[in-house]
């Protein structure tokens, strides 16, 4: 019998630390999903998302941007618990435009699948 993974916030800063540190990463357009998967204390899914300050000014606009990748996140939720092994996934927005919730949500979902496409152990 298969287990559903819930998917978790990612916000212990440890945890963070590994992730960037140890972690490897994969690009789609505006985004950039840093993730690692192979740890054996972790038995979840833990979903982060970040906007820099380098690229939107205003902290309106990257709350904006937060709301739609969380969204995005819910609506393909489904998607990510049946193809996404337990790992940590950092979510980044790396552009200096603002996106509609559909390039968003598309571009989260073409990083998504390179990564269920890459092997484990690389």
């Amino acid at each position: 019998m298969i287990t559903k993974k819930p998917i978790k916030r990612l916000k212990n800063k440890v945890l963070i630390d590994l992730l960037f540190n140890k972690g490897k990463t994969v690009s789609s357009g505006a985004l950039v999903v840093h993730y690692l998967r192979d740890l054996r204390e972790v038995d979840n899914l833990f979903i982060g998302v970040g906007v820099s300050k380098r690229n939107v000014f205003l902290a309106v606009n990257r709350n904006v941007i937060k709301r739609q990748l969380r969204a995005a996140i819910r609506i393909n939720q489904v998607y990510i618990e049946k193809n996404m092994s337990a790992g940590l996934y950092m979510v980044l927005f790396k552009s200096k435009k603002k996106l509609n919730s559909s390039e968003i949500n598309s571009y989260l979902l073409k990083a998504f699948e390179k990564i269920s496409t890459t092997p484990l152990n690389t």
